[in-house]
């Protein structure tokens, strides 16, 4: 009896996609899912580790790992063009993966042979690869002073050493009052280095006004 296959409403909702790359050995079952789930999707669709990771059960490491499996067989790339001067949105691409193993009927007299480096520690290498490079030195951003600033010790002792005379509790208290003031927009990125330049200067201000005393001021933090 012949069938007649009427039209479905799942009919529109499939995904193609080859067996051999589902049967590709060199790709972990993690990678076989996440690439079924990006060719799930149609041309164009908007995807980021971020999102994959909030949609399932899986981290963004391992997440991340699994794109590298991909990456590195040729499945797909990444880039991310440069608009008007900026770094836009990251596209992802698919391709023919190369170098796919034999998996359906091999020779069993001449069987395909196995490479020396296993599949982890090629991934393991490329992730390495990609953590250097991905690892940036950051710069400290410049903010105002903390509420309760207070010099370090090291700060302290480094002062009154070379400064005997100066009275470092009460130049400690001008400098706060100097910079939380209202209406001052001042943001450091090390506000212990600013703090003994402003005991430098007052230094080289009060140096020619009064003989240095014997006796060192004794600094102890606080208000």
């Amino acid at each position: 009896m012949p069938i007649i296959r009427g039209h479905h409403n799942f009919d529109d909702h499939y995904t193609q996609m080859p067996n051999a790359w589902l049967r590709d050995s060199r790709l972990s079952f993690k990678a076989r899912g996440l690439l079924s789930l990006i060719m799930s999707h149609a041309q164009g669709w908007s995807l980021s580790i971020n999102s994959l990771a909030d949609e399932n059960q899986e981290g963004k490491d391992a997440i991340r790992s699994a794109i590298l499996e991909l990456e590195s067989l040729g499945y797909f790339s990444r880039s991310q063009p440069n608009v008007g001067g900026r770094f836009g949105e990251s596209v992802w691409t698919t391709h023919n993966p190369t170098d796919l193993p034999l998996t359906e009927n091999p020779l069993t007299g001449n069987p395909t042979p196995k490479k020396t480096i296993t599949k982890e520690d090629h991934v393991k290498n490329t992730i390495d690869q990609q953590v250097k490079k991905d690892e940036k030195p950051t710069k400290p951003r410049p903010h105002p002073i903390p509420a309760g600033f207070e010099p370090s010790a090291d700060s302290i002792k480094t002062m009154a050493d070379h400064f005997p005379w100066v009275d470092l509790k009460l130049e400690t208290h001008a400098f706060k009052a100097h910079w939380q003031s209202t209406g001052r927009n001042a943001n450091k990125t090390n506000w212990n280095l600013t703090w003994e330049n402003w005991i430098r200067n007052s230094a080289k201000w009060s140096k020619g006004k009064q003989e240095a005393p014997v006796k060192k001021h004794q600094f102890t933090g606080g208000n």
